[in-house]
């Protein structure tokens, strides 16, 4: 089907164990404390962990006041990366959680997406909430590569800033 919504495409992919993974991974990946230079040292952690930094798109916003305290644009990325991170932050901000937790929590009930939400927000792999303690601080967003990469450069982007090891997400990634 040509016009294959993300909603459609992902039906039946998922389960209730995938969001708890998805939510220890969050919850693993917290900060004692985060403003302006540690957003840079993110962003290069970040950009260690991918061969292809030329492709990708990061983007760090702070909530407090909406204000990018960290960008980055690859000399082959394009205006629609950034368009795409922003809707992935986007959703990140409504949901307060990874953006592609809102997309697997929508197909086992725990929320619902709505077409409207879908092209305002992207709830694909590829945001994730920035905390300190409960609180969110910022939310980190990348765009620019294939098969889920968005997500696993971002998790060990994050897990190397922090010095854990992250745990693996055993569902499908879009």
């Amino acid at each position: 089907m040509a016009n294959e919504t993300i909603l459609e495409k992902t039906k039946n992919y998922y389960k209730p164990e995938h969001l708890k993974e998805l939510e220890k991974l969050e919850h693993q990946l917290r900060f004692q404390s985060f403003g302006s230079q540690e957003a840079l040292a993110l962003g290069g952690k970040i950009l260690k962990n991918t061969e292809q930094a030329e492709k990708i798109a990061i983007q760090i916003i702070r909530v407090s006041d909406k204000v990018p305290i960290f960008q980055y644009v690859g000399n082959q990325a394009k205006e629609r990366n950034l368009s795409f991170v922003q809707g992935k932050i986007n959703t990140a901000l409504k949901t307060e959680h990874s953006s592609f937790w809102a997309l697997v929590a929508h197909h086992v009930g725990e929320i619902t997406l709505t077409e409207t939400e879908i092209h305002s927000q992207l709830p694909v792999s590829g945001a994730f909430p920035i905390k300190v303690g409960e609180e969110l601080v910022a939310v980190v967003g990348l765009s620019g590569l294939k098969n889920g990469d968005d997500f696993h450069v971002l998790v060990a982007g994050m897990a190397d800033y922090l010095s854990v090891q992250a745990e693996p997400f055993t569902g499908f990634l879009i």
